[in-house]
């Protein structure tokens, strides 16, 4: 072997050469890039698949033709489709967070309210600033949360900005100054991100912005959400008259940030809400765009078939509170192993990993900036969330896979596997069989697992099409039933395969990783 082609192959095998040589950091090429930024949760497309819940019954249908309206319009609501359409989203929800147990967080069943839905909690958080601020523009709002806080209820402050309104983030609330004719307005978000930890209210702030999009099985320290130790300061807030504003939405209590669905349950009985509601509806649906039916559709459909369950979907969130801790623990070990002096705020239970990174390269660039430049993995900036840029917020609700090679990365070694970094009490597979007198075409879907093929009267086709950024689908087994000579036709966008054989079965399966191009692959 030539010398040079030595050094070329042991520079692209990345690990290797930062086994060997010191210079590695500045000098390693990883491919492909690692997006663990955490807007996108797919271990739970992992833990559905292993449930078979990815594609849940359509329990819940609605035409999409219909154009939908917001319930709080002056005079009523003036589409009645909508008022159908509202009520049974809202009996829907409030069925699913009864069964799990967190309701209580949301909604008090025995004062008036008005549903209100969303394409997301990010619209709910400027909806509720938005009117805050515009309903009193002669007044002046201070805007505070606890360190480290979330980015965007900062952003929704400033990016306007208001002229009457600020934001402060705080380590103890003795920092915060609070000008004479400010009015106090606190965040709290509980289970915290990104740390996971239990907040409550640190201020006397007689309004409150309750983010409990976390504030479910499986997150926080115990995996409960925190939801009896926050439903014990929302009754102590409220019996001391202040104003709270809570909502939630699926982006992290499913795992599927892609059904745009965001929602609370607007506390119309309170004097205040009543008085801000106004400019609140006006930010949510006049100025923005609320839900989707297909969307909304297929989050109550999935939270139906988890509470059809015979334990309401328990062991599902136990499998998933496990994992994250199972990640969390392994991150925080190799992190601290490669960067020793580095403190972790974050604790087990978090759907992200929050640290202060120990190296001399945070003097000269941010420490997501070192992690991308040594292991060309993305991860978001601390200082976003008050912290300094030394700290990084590193998803763990990402991909096993993923999550697998920057831990190989980060170790220097070959030693993390996807199956390492996700735990699941169930591994179901599906059993469909496709009869050609009745049907000679089928469409693969990414609940399928095995599927039998009576080609007896006709030929059949089954189309696999692109499963989109899922990183791997079931292992997909078709199998002829009959000895006629009909064929059965499987079609790919790539390729096209034919069975003619009894009992010699074809089996495939989508891969893409890291998402870049995915491709169906015959096993």
């Amino acid at each position: 072997m030539k010398k040079g082609n030595f050094f070329t192959r042991l520079f692209k095998s990345g690990i290797a050469v930062c086994l060997l040589f010191p210079f590695c950091i500045e000098a390693n090429s990883f491919e492909p890039l690692i997006y663990l930024r955490p807007n996108e949760t797919p271990v739970f497309t992992e833990l559905y698949q292993r449930y078979g819940l990815l594609n849940p019954p359509a329990v819940h249908v609605y035409d999409s033709s219909i154009y939908i309206g917001q319930p709080g319009e002056e005079g009523g609501l003036l589409i009645r489709s909508s008022q159908t359409y509202f009520n049974d989203v809202d009996k829907a929800l409030q069925a699913y967070h009864s069964r799990i147990g967190n309701l209580g967080q949301f909604l008090n069943t025995d004062e008036q309210y008005i549903f209100s839905p969303s394409n997301g909690s990010l619209q709910i958080i400027f909806a509720l600033v938005y009117a805050v601020v515009t309903s009193e523009p002669d007044k002046k709002f201070l805007f505070v949360e606890k360190i480290p806080f979330y980015s965007f209820h900062e952003h929704a402050v400033s990016y306007r900005p208001y002229p009457n309104a600020r934001f402060q983030g705080f380590n103890d609330p003795q920092e915060i100054k609070l000008n004479p004719d400010e009015v106090l307005v606190e965040f709290v978000t509980s289970p915290n991100n990104p740390d996971g930890k239990f907040r409550q209210p640190y201020t006397d702030a007689k309004i409150i912005i309750a983010d409990f999009v976390f504030a479910a099985p499986p997150y926080g320290s115990e995996g409960t959400g925190y939801v009896k130790e926050n439903l014990e300061w929302l009754s102590k807030a409220k019996g001391e008259g202040r104003h709270v504003f809570a909502f939630n939405s699926v982006s992290k209590a499913l795992g599927k940030p892609g059904y745009r669905l965001g929602y609370m349950w607007f506390p119309i009985a309170d004097s205040y809400g009543s008085s801000i509601f106004t400019n609140y509806f006006s930010y949510l649906w006049k100025l923005t765009v609320g839900d989707s039916t297909p969307g909304v559709a297929e989050a109550l459909n999935l939270m139906s078939a988890i509470i059809a369950l015979p334990d309401a979907g328990q062991s599902l969130r136990s499998d998933a509170f496990n994992t994250i801790v199972r990640r969390h623990t392994i991150l925080q070990a190799e992190f601290l192993k490669r960067y020793p002096g580095s403190e972790v705020s974050s604790i087990a239970g978090s759907p992200t990993f929050f640290a202060r990174l120990n190296s001399p390269d945070t003097k000269t660039m941010a420490a997501k900036d070192v992690l991308l430049k040594t292991y060309n993995v993305a991860v978001d900036n601390g200082n976003t969330m008050g912290a300094t840029d030394e700290y990084v917020r590193i998803n763990l609700c990402g991909y096993s896979g993923d999550l697998a090679e920057f831990l190989n990365r980060l170790s220097g070694d070959k030693k993390y596997k996807a199956e390492d970094l996700l735990i699941a009490s169930a591994n179901h597979c599906s059993h469909t069989t496709i009869h050609s007198n009745e049907n000679s075409r089928y469409v693969v879907i990414p609940n399928d697992c095995n599927i039998d093929v009576d080609a007896e009267n006709a030929d059949v086709t089954i189309i696999l099409p692109q499963f989109i950024n899922y990183q791997y689908s079931n292992l997909i087994t078709i199998k002829k039933l009959d000895s006629s000579p009909h064929a059965v036709t499987v079609q790919t966008d790539a390729f096209t395969a034919t069975i003619k054989e009894k009992e010699k079965p074809l089996q495939l399966q989508w891969t893409q990783p890291f998402f870049l191009n995915g491709q169906w692959d015959k096993r």
